[in-house]
């Protein structure tokens, strides 16, 4: 029992972890878009800081799932498959939990604003826009189901990925 205990304690961790650096990403990303550039450098100095931070995530989440998993896997003597699984669907738990919140009640003008955007831009009929616009409350939910949907599979993938690296054996090496 205490060896289940522990398993689920260090993938809640090591989930935590992964899910705190999406969160930090998602807010910075939201103070970076509370700036009012005033010019078009700026504008687009913005907008580079964003695609680099995504890329700096999306590295580092990577790494970390990697480090987690072949961490596991040398401490405890094997495959670190079912941790990694463990740790995707904790991190998107965590992350899926926030980004709820966030559109609830940090930022709950997004999809609004968006909306705004879409009926802007002329592209749909009056039919469309209804459907859409009858579709805005529940959008918060949804985007909770599918990024825990879209974070476990895409960390399950890289769990797998890892664990098939690290159980490798090099025949030549006996």
């Amino acid at each position: 029992m205490d060896d289940k205990k522990s398993f689920w304690s260090e993938a809640g961790r090591d989930g935590a972890v992964l899910g705190g650096v999406s969160i930090a990403y998602m807010l910075v990303t939201w103070g970076l878009g509370l700036l009012e550039p005033d010019t078009k450098i700026v504008n687009i100095l913005v907008s580079v800081a964003g695609i680099l931070l995504w890329v700096a995530k999306f590295v580092l989440c990577i790494t970390l799932m990697k480090r987690f998993v072949t961490g596991f896997s040398s401490r405890e003597g094997r495959p670190g498959f079912g941790f990694g699984a463990a740790v995707a669907f904790l991190s998107a738990l965590v992350y899926s939990a926030f980004t709820l919140a966030y559109f609830l009640y940090i930022n709950p003008e997004y999809f609004a604003a968006s909306f705004e955007m879409i009926a802007a831009s002329g592209a749909y009929d009056r039919a469309t826009l209804s459907q859409l616009e009858e579709l805005m409350p529940k959008l918060p939910v949804y985007s909770f189901f599918l990024n825990l949907v879209y974070c476990t599979l895409f960390g399950t993938i890289l769990s797998a990925i890892f664990s098939e690296r690290q159980n490798r054996s090099n025949p030549f090496e006996q």
